[in-house]
């Protein structure tokens, strides 16, 4: 008879205790509902009923109308008007279309990615409702190169591409996202097919004969000079071909012509409203301004750059602000600039230049320390 022995199951069960039979009807009896409720879990929920016709229009009606939000940045009540049209219509590609531009933009007001993740599903979804219109396709497109997913955006603007193959913002985005890769060659057989559907895009010309410019072949160069001189006839005010034209007037010899070219630039940039082409032409007219030897001038206007809150790439603008700060003799000022810039810059080149610049210093730091130890109390 063991410890926790029979005796005592014995007089458990004399007393009236259920015994193991009735211990398993009981259980049954309290298991029944949650496992009936384990079962209907497991299940995939009933997809929603179909839309009547009354409620498809409205939820177009509804879809026009978050674009319509969504270009005035109301993006809450986008949002909100959003969400109606899916309970309306959670079939049609236009209204995921709706969601993804309202999410995407909700996504950049609260700096959050969730909100990215669910613009891409749902431009996913309209890109399954309606796989033969590129209009999906390509806002798939632009929120993956909007989230530097460049290789991504490319798959889904071939796609737009073989749907449309007159698609101007398809061409577009592919030249820039072949740029962002790295790849040139791509990205100029982008700007001549844009250009072969829309002639008269100024800054697709300007694109172009940059990339011409940059080309080993005299034929090239001198087609890139042609066309950035009609890129600023097509768009006087468009800053874009301006900075390009005075990047060619620089790069001549011509710092003071390529300074008015910049002035006209900001001006544009500024009255655009985007902090990204605004920080870009500054720090154009600095560099410009500083090859003039207006040293105190271009330190403004690389700070003024810096400010600004935008996309734009600031290792650029620390990098000159530090040459600056270092050549009107601020050296440790100049210095910490410099040492920020190294560590965003990814171009070989301007890191080696920088990092030259940075063992001089250190080097001068070193002699002048001897300097004063050697001359004693």
């Amino acid at each position: 008879m063991s410890e926790f022995g029979g005796p005592v199951r014995r007089e458990a069960r004399a007393a009236g205790a259920p015994g193991r039979a009735s211990i398993v009807q009981q259980r049954s009896v309290f298991l029944g509902p949650l496992l009936l409720l384990a079962a209907c879990a497991s299940e995939p929920p009933a997809p929603p009923p179909q839309p009547s016709a009354a409620e498809r229009a409205r939820a177009a009606e509804g879809a026009a109308i978050t674009a319509q939000l969504v270009a005035e940045d109301e993006i809450q009540k986008a949002n909100e008007v959003a969400d109606t049209v899916l309970e309306l219509d959670p079939y049609a590609a236009s209204s995921h279309l709706a969601a993804a531009q309202a999410r995407s933009r909700r996504g950049v007001e609260d700096k959050d990615p969730r909100r990215y993740e669910e613009a891409v599903q749902h431009a996913t979804l309209a890109c399954e409702a309606d796989p033969e219109n590129p209009e999906p396709f390509y806002v798939r497109a632009k929120l993956q190169f909007d989230r530097k997913h460049y290789s991504r955006a490319l798959v889904d603007l071939r796609r737009v591409l073989e749907l449309d193959p007159a698609h101007r913002e398809a061409w577009q985005l592919a030249a820039w996202s072949h740029h962002a890769l790295g790849e040139p060659k791509a990205e100029r057989a982008a700007w001549e097919a844009l250009l072969a559907v829309a002639p008269s895009d100024a800054r697709a010309t300007c694109r172009l004969a940059e990339l011409l410019l940059e080309s080993a072949e005299r034929a090239d160069q001198e087609r890139g000079k042609e066309l950035l001189e009609q890129a600023v006839e097509l768009g006087p005010e468009d800053d874009l071909a301006l900075q390009g034209l005075a990047r060619l007037r620089a790069a001549q010899g011509e710092p003071a012509r390529a300074e008015e070219l910049l002035r006209r630039a900001l001006a544009a940039a500024a009255a655009s409203g985007d902090p990204v082409r605004h920080s870009d032409v500054i720090f154009s007219l600095g560099a410009v301004v500083q090859q003039q030897g207006r040293l105190e001038e271009a330190r403004d206007l690389y700070e003024q750059c810096l400010a600004l809150e935008s996309d734009f790439d600031d290792h650029r603008a620390l990098g000159n602000l530090g040459f600056v700060l270092i050549e009107l003799g601020e050296r440790a000022e100049g210095r910490r600039y410099l040492e920020q810039a190294l560590e965003q810059e990814t171009n070989k080149r301007v890191c080696r230049r920088i990092q030259d610049v940075l063992d001089q210093l250190e080097e001068k730091r070193a002699d002048d320390k001897q300097s004063g130890e050697g001359k004693g109390p």
